[in-house]
């Protein structure tokens, strides 16, 4: 969905806008149809995004007959769920059935082996506190976790590894997202 007011958008992206958060886009990336792909989603994802070389890789790899297993199809996710008690947010069903009082308490549970999100950084998003966290399970990458009113938010980027590998497009998109 596109903003009317650009006048803070920057050259090359558009907005993403709902009625609880914004930020902005590369705007060659194409905004994937969550309901075409809603055997694909995770439980939680509300938008996602692919970049073209991105969406090019994933039609290569499927169009040589090779296993499921390839690249990612998205370039970013976007996730909300009502709690970090709930399974995906907690990182699926192989993530343990340990309950939290927020997202603090499992970022801190040094105790449980099966949690796979680990946090790399904290950082300050127009005035809200996230995570920098990597993202394991199949494959790694890197994302930014934050909860708001009890509410767990996660932007993933299943191309990017890690936080060294990091894109200026990925940190435009982090550094834009607001909330209202």
């Amino acid at each position: 969905m596109q903003s009317e007011d650009t006048s803070s958008i920057p050259d090359g992206y558009k907005e993403y806008k709902n009625d609880r958060l914004s930020f902005v886009y590369p705007e060659d990336w194409i905004q994937q149809n969550m309901e075409e792909n809603r055997g694909y989603w995770l439980k939680g994802a509300f938008a996602a995004f692919v970049s073209p070389d991105q969406d090019r890789a994933y039609k290569d790899f499927v169009a040589s007959g090779r296993a499921t297993e390839g690249p990612s199809r998205s370039s970013l996710v976007i996730s909300k769920w009502a709690s970090m008690n709930d399974e995906e947010a907690k990182g699926g069903s192989s993530a343990g059935d340990r309950s939290y009082s927020g997202l603090e308490d499992y970022l801190n549970d040094t105790q449980n082996a099966q949690r796979v999100k680990q946090e790399t950084g904290v950082i300050n998003l127009n005035g809200q506190k996230a995570y920098e966290i990597t993202i394991g399970g199949f494959g790694q990458n890197y994302g930014v976790i934050l909860e708001r009113d009890g509410v767990i938010y996660e932007l993933s980027f299943p191309t990017i590894n890690d936080k060294q590998s990091v894109t200026a497009e990925a940190n435009t998109i982090v550094e834009s997202l607001k909330f209202y």
